[in-house]
């Protein structure tokens, strides 16, 4: 067996992940990609036995030893590898990170809205502190 665009699809309806987008990464048509949720999967045209799988981030660890397991235990016994790539993440203007940017991105991200919630918190303590009750 050899990886095909059916061959994929099939295996992830049989583990219930939802494949969001199909497309090919570049203009020569030799690199084909499945968007599924935090996930990016590809593989070569001209050599279907190698499947690479990109993760965003934020995955879960469970739900990676989940995809990774079920995916080499269907495809080691026909010979084709289930190779890992570098983790992604978008910035906020929807640009591609892959490696330590995108865990600098996400970093950022958390820390904003860290920063932000306490800000907010501290914001309404105040206001409850210093609000004068009316009287009924």
């Amino acid at each position: 067996m050899k990886l095909t665009k059916k061959v994929i699809e099939n295996t992830y309806k049989t583990m219930d992940i939802e494949i969001f987008d199909q497309f090919y990464f570049d203009n020569k048509e030799t690199l084909y990609g499945f968007m599924s949720y935090k996930m990016v999967t590809h593989f070569e045209i001209d050599n279907p036995y190698i499947l690479y799988i990109a993760f965003h981030v934020n995955t879960e660890p469970e739900f990676i030893s989940y995809v990774l397991l079920s995916l080499v235990r269907k495809f080691e016994k026909n010979n084709i590898r289930v190779e890992t790539m570098d983790s992604f993440s978008y910035d906020d203007k929807g640009n591609f990170l892959n490696g330590s940017e995108a865990y600098e991105a996400v970093e950022k991200e958390n820390y904003n809205t860290a920063v932000t919630k306490f800000v907010n918190f501290q914001n309404q303590i105040n206001y409850l502190r210093n609000v004068e009750g009316f009287r009924a």
